[in-house]
């Protein structure tokens, strides 16, 4: 991990071959997870646990066919799971899917999650 802060630039978008994005373990790390992130057709790993994000999960990450893992866990991202990101959990193309959707409250609504904290 790296020790960011800030939010994440909806220009990351431009970086058509990042196959890793890692930001985890960074508190200082808010804002929501831009839309663009959808843009990154390479994806295959999306890091952002145990960070200070919010929001929800855009549903443009179920358009990424390569993406193999997300983990989101240990955050204040809200919402429901989005359905096109659901489906690549039953595709059998994502493996691994973390949210915070434990507890009585859960801020994320996930019956696709591999795993469930924070």
């Amino acid at each position: 991990h790296a020790d960011i802060s800030g939010t994440i630039p909806k220009e990351v978008a431009g970086m058509k071959h990042l196959d890793t994005f890692e930001a985890f373990s960074n508190e200082g790390l808010h804002g929501t997870l831009p839309a663009a992130l959808g843009d990154l057709a390479s994806l295959t790993s999306l890091k952002v646990h145990h960070s200070s994000l919010t929001g929800p999960v855009p549903s443009t990450l179920g358009s990424l066919s390569k993406l193999r893992e997300v983990l989101m866990d240990y955050t204040t991202i809200s919402g429901d799971m989005p359905s096109q990101l659901c489906a690549l959990r039953t595709k059998g193309d994502l493996i691994a899917l973390t949210a915070p959707c434990t507890s009585k409250n859960p801020l994320v609504s996930c019956s696709c999650c591999t795993g469930c904290r924070g």
